[in-house]
């Protein structure tokens, strides 16, 4: 979790208070790296960021879905809350789609996320019902990742495009390592319940993976399946009295389906011994003699008073209570004696209420006459009413008060007087109470390497308490300290950083020790490395050491900050020198620099880069090149403890480094601006909004651009531009581009076309009237948005709203503006002009109003013109602004020349010569039939239709429209189908002669991944597929459009049934574009094999390789 969003938590009086322990956990999330976010209206104990969000969660209420309503009124909010989350470390995954949310959540160190479809069908009626999707995924982790729904692991793209077709989510998880073959350790506790503990190791136990546990009795084949997850305890459904023989408990973890069995021997219970006292809550009636500050009595009826025998045993009880420091005495179980009354109050129970003395009690009893005192300080049920009982048998069972601090009861029902006297032996015999489990546990305090815990006692003192641990993931609890009874509270330290404990506590005294209270449960966050200011600066070297293949006593010198000093080789540079850092941890970077310039010509002459996470597995070299005197090299981001510089080259001069300094450079552009809208536009100036990017290093900047041409003077740091000088009905593309600190820059955002509107008639000098409100008329056109005219009453036939423009004008459209107020639009109108005011003739226009209502009519000049309302309705009717136009009313030309220019099996691109239009401004709609294809008007003559069904026919047109919304007619339509669909290469691997460990990537769906040779073209580079099984194809796709002109010069192409016999080439050519389509005679092989035979001064890159039938 990277923030908590605190809203509506408004301190509105002193009576208000934070409840106990939110303010320490809250402390301890803002110092493990969290942010603590609140609206305007909330407060916070502890520092906090104040977002200003007005939150408006409410909704009405409907058995729609409000989701988009919400989403809609909070628009602003969104844009604040994301503005503040800005600089917050991006989460393990996230959408830019709005309708996919990641939810991420942790259980001990396995990290899940949940993705959900938030896609609602819009249709009236059908807005709770989801429409399937593909959600678009980008993960920010290194760890493996696991479908839970799927049960197996999958590669990052597989985990970047998540099917919400037929599901409403999809659940991933991510442990530390890869799932191993669980562990399970079962055994019998007190209760007389078994308890499993399940362990996965990799190499260290791993918490939180989920496991399905089942028992089966191995001969009836009964089974009961639960669920728990690594690193908790979980109680099985078999206990010590089940049916005697052998359980299989079997553990399956779920993210791959690994498991493993143990089995459990349950034999008959041996007989159990019948005992001549049974103690009901015997802990409890230990610990009734230590009550020593409250009176007690032994209250005997009229006849046991006048037996000798129960006289004897209550003296030997009351001596005995007396022995133990309380103050006891035999009293009368009477009225007159404990009974002083019946209760003032009145009960629906059947059963007298007594009121009592102030004193707790013991109370004999047998089975044909027990003792029930009902009052409002000891309201109980015997458990035990005597008729089960033997001769010379006893039941003995402690009553606690209802109320804490009144009085209890001791109740003893015998069997004869045997029974009695064994009841009495029994309680004098009882052996002092073990004190009670501690209580309320809770953490004060987390760190990467410590933990605080806190509690309280329970009902009996503790003259100790021992601290118990069990680390991440393991089955076998720890003693870790042992602390007096007055302490209430334990700092444990030296605890690794980003992982998984539970800590319990028991009470220790004379006696014995408790029963462990609750279990706590914590996580310590990640280390913190120090992270610099300044995204470009070298790592810090703290506590870093270095070595070397000679003179490896001064390879510190390398990392003291001196430039002065330095490490050298002391002898004359060969091949196979050696320069190696160990960083103490693992680190991320992607830049080392090696600094020379104090020894003139010491620098390396060639070099190779190596990196290990354990300092002996080393891999290739992650870079390779000549040196200078100021070494600088920079390579693909890694993570890595050790580094080794190795020098390759031969020199008469030593080797020398007098700094070596890593980098992890901000290389990353900022997330692009998503959601631009242009929320105002006018016939000059139109005001751009969208959602704030994200950078890793926090501040974003923004460049508003037209077309290609900044049109901002200096970085924006608001997420909101008004552009202005533009010209009136003219279309206009404007994009935004996201910038770091760093200056790398986001790529644009979707373009956003918006045309101006054109420029309205004047309205200097003219006059407003209307039916109703005539004082306020002249509000709608004084050009202030904010004030409006309105009818002061509900809609109804024959309304109007009418303006005198002074003299006679020529128009064609008007435009009435409610949108300030909400629903107040003319429910259906009437539109009259007139040369004199007089004389008015039949309408020009009729129709159904909106928020903002655009009615076109043929060319009329008049002087006065009238809005009249024709329905009706419950609001008033209101206009803002009303303005009037004379409008272009002449569509473009029709595009012509509409050809294909590529076709795959899911997309078509399409090129058109283009449109005229008398005012300038074209844009064009793409059509399938009457399907319009594109979201946005299209400002050039070409377009891609995407997501297209393979070998399907399409019948493709395009219509152009000008500023005005006028349309052409469609172009000749054109028929095109779509190329068959590629093989299916699920399971299929890739080999190549250079940069096999990429070569894969070929394979991976994800286009902006790549395969590459790292150096230049020359003949004999290959790239190898294996297809794990014979498929006849015809042709073969090599798309190299990621990079540049990094496609082969020349080419020819092998097959083989086995991969070790390839014979003559099936096909050779050359290529000439980003895109190679290599067509050949249907042929039927495993193996293909690449060669490429040019020569040219780059790489050959492939991003994707397709093969087709």
């Amino acid at each position: 979790m990277k923030a908590i969003v605190l809203v509506g938590l408004n301190q509105f009086d002193t009576s208000w208070s934070w409840s106990e322990g939110i303010t320490t956990e809250l402390q301890n999330f803002v110092s493990g790296g969290g942010r603590i976010l609140k609206d305007d209206e909330s407060v916070s104990p502890v520092d906090s960021v104040a977002t200003n969000m007005q939150v408006r969660a409410y909704v009405i209420q409907s058995d729609t879905d409000q989701t988009n309503n919400l989403l809609a009124r909070n628009t602003a909010n969104i844009s604040k809350l994301q503005a503040a989350m800005n600089g917050i470390n991006r989460p393990i995954a996230y959408a830019t789609q709005s309708d996919v949310w990641a939810v991420p959540t942790r259980a001990g160190d396995t990290s899940f996320v949940t993705v959900l479809n938030e896609k609602h069908d819009t249709t009236i009626g059908n807005t709770q019902h989801l429409i399937g999707q593909t959600a678009e995924l980008t993960w920010n982790t290194e760890l493996p990742i696991y479908d839970v729904r799927l049960g197996r692991k999958v590669t990052m793209a597989e985990a970047a495009h998540v099917d919400l077709q037929s599901n409403g989510f999809q659940w991933y998880a991510l442990p530390p390592a890869e799932v191993t073959t669980p562990e399970i350790a079962v055994q019998l506790t007190d209760s007389g319940f078994y308890e499993s503990y399940a362990t996965i190791r990799n190499p260290n136990p791993m918490s939180g993976i989920p496991v399905e546990i089942t028992v089966t009795h191995t001969t009836s084949g009964d089974t009961a399946t639960i669920y728990s997850a690594t690193g908790l305890t979980a109680k099985l459904p078999l206990k010590i009295s089940d049916t005697p023989g052998t359980y299989s408990i079997k553990v399956k973890e779920l993210l791959s389906g690994l498991e493993a069995t143990t089995a459990v021997s349950v034999t008959d219970l041996p007989a159990v011994v019948d005992k001549a006292v049974t103690i009901h809550r015997e802990w409890d009636v230990r610990a009734f003699e230590e009550r020593h500050t409250v009176p007690l009595t032994v209250a005997l009826t009229a006849a046991q008073l006048a037996d000798s025998t129960y006289v004897t045993q209550a003296e030997r009880l009351v001596n005995y209570y007396i022995s133990q420091g309380r103050s006891a005495q035999i009293g009368l179980a009477e009225p007159g004696g404990v009974v002083k009354s019946l209760q003032e109050y009145q009960s629906l129970l059947k059963f007298p209420k007594w009121k009592t003395v102030d004193s707790d009690l013991v109370l004999l009893g047998s089975t044909t006459t027990n003792i029930l005192l009902l009052d409002q300080a000891r309201a109980y049920v015997l458990p035990e009413q005597g008729q089960t009982l033997a001769a010379g048998e006893a039941s003995i069972n402690l009553v606690n008060s209802a109320f804490i601090g009144e009085y209890n009861t001791l109740n003893i029902v015998t069997n004869g007087t045997l029974g009695l006297t064994a009841a009495v032996d029994a309680i004098i015999g009882l052996t002092a109470a073990p004190p009670d489990a501690p209580e309320y546990a809770t953490t004060t305090g987390v760190t990467n390497s410590t933990v605080d815990l806190k509690w309280h006692d329970g009902k009996r003192d503790a003259t100790n308490f021992k601290i118990e641990r069990r680390a991440n993931g393991q089955a076998n609890w720890q003693v870790i300290a042992t602390i007096s009874g007055e302490t209430h509270a334990f700092h444990d330290s030296g605890l690794t950083a980003n992982s998984f404990y539970s800590y319990r506590i028991r009470a220790v005294n004379d006696a014995g020790e408790s029963q462990p209270g609750d279990i706590l449960y914590v996580v310590t966050p990640a280390a913190d490395f120090p992270n610099p200011s300044d995204p470009n600066a070298a790592l810090p070297r703290a506590g870093w050491t270095a070595t070397a293949s000679h003179s490896a006593f001064k390879a510190n010198n390398a990392l003291d900050g001196n430039p002065a000093t330095r490490w050298d080789t002391g002898a004359a540079q060969v091949n196979g020198q050696y320069f190696s850092v160990d960083m103490q941890a693992n680190r991320t970077f992607n830049k080392l620099v090696l600094d020379a310039t104090g020894s003139s010509g010491d620098y390396p002459r060639k070099y190779e880069v190596y990196v290990s996470q354990d300092g002996i597995t080393w891999g290739s070299a992650i870079a390779s090149g000549s040196g200078n005197a100021m070494l600088s090299i920079q390579f693909p981001v890694q993570t890595a403890r050790f580094i080794k510089v190795v020098q390759t080259g031969s020199v008469g001069s030593f080797w020398s480094i007098h700094e070596f300094n890593v980098y992890n450079i901000d290389t990353e552009a900022p997330t692009v601006p998503i959601n631009v809208v242009a929320i105002q536009s006018t016939d000059t100036i139109v005001t751009l909004n969208w959602l704030p990017s994200y950078d890793a290093n926090g501040f974003v900047g923004y460049n508003v651009y037209n077309g290609s041409q900044q049109v901002n003077g200096t970085l924006l740091t608001n997420t909101s531009y008004t552009i202005t000088g533009l010209a009136q009905q003219t279309a206009y593309l404007f994009t935004v581009r996201a910038e770091d600190t760093s200056g790398n820059m986001s790529a644009s955002s979707v373009p956003v076309i918006v045309v101006t509107k054109e420029t309205p008639l004047s309205r200097a000098g003219w006059i407003a009237s209307a039916s109703h409100g005539t004082n306020k008329a002249q509000n709608a056109i004084d050009g202030v948005v904010s004030t409006r005219w309105d009818t002061v009453s509900a809609q109804v036939y024959g309304q109007y709203f009418q303006v005198d423009m002074g003299a006679e004008r020529t128009f064609n459209k008007i435009e009435l503006d409610a949108s300030g107020s909400s629903s107040d639009y003319p429910r259906q109108y009437a539109i009259l002009v007139s040369t004199d005011g007089v004389t008015w003739g039949p309408a020009i226009a009729t129709g159904v109003g909106s928020a903002i209502t655009t009615i076109s009519f043929p060319v009329q000049r008049a002087r006065y013109l009238r809005v009249m309302q024709t329905g009706t309705a419950g609001v008033y009717w209101s206009i803002h602004e009303m303005n009037i136009y004379l409008s272009d009313r002449e569509a473009p030309s029709a595009p012509s020349g509409l050809t294909v220019i590529n076709k795959t099996d899911r997309t078509i691109s399409l090129s058109w010569s283009p449109s005229s239009d008398a005012n300038g401004f074209i844009a064009y709609d793409v059509y399938n039939g009457s399907q319009k294809l594109n979201a946005d008007g299209i400002s050039v003559t070409t377009y891609t239709v995407t997501g297209l069904t393979p070998s399907t026919s399409y019948s493709l047109s395009v219509k152009a429209r000008d500023a005005a919304g006028n349309e052409s007619t469609f172009s000749a339509p054109l028929t095109v189908t779509t190329n068959n669909a590629p093989i299916s290469r699920i399971g299929w691997t890739a080999t190549a002669s250079l940069q096999a460990a990429k070569a894969q990537n070929v394979l991976d769906n994800v286009p902006a991944t790549r395969w590459d040779t790292a150096t230049a073209q020359v003949y004999g580079q290959y790239i190898q597929v294996d297809m794990k099984a014979p498929y006849t194809f015809s042709r073969i796709v090599l798309d190299a459009t990621g990079s540049a002109g990094d496609y082969a010069r020349s080419y020819q192409v092998y097959v083989s049934g086995d991969g070790s016999n390839w014979g003559t080439p099936i096909a050779t050519g050359t290529g000439s574009s980003s895109v190679i389509t290599i067509p050949h005679a249907g042929i039927t092989a495993r193996y293909i094999r690449i060669v490429q035979t040019g020569n040219a001064g780059v790489y050959w890159s492939i991003h994707e390789l397709y093969v087709y039938e």
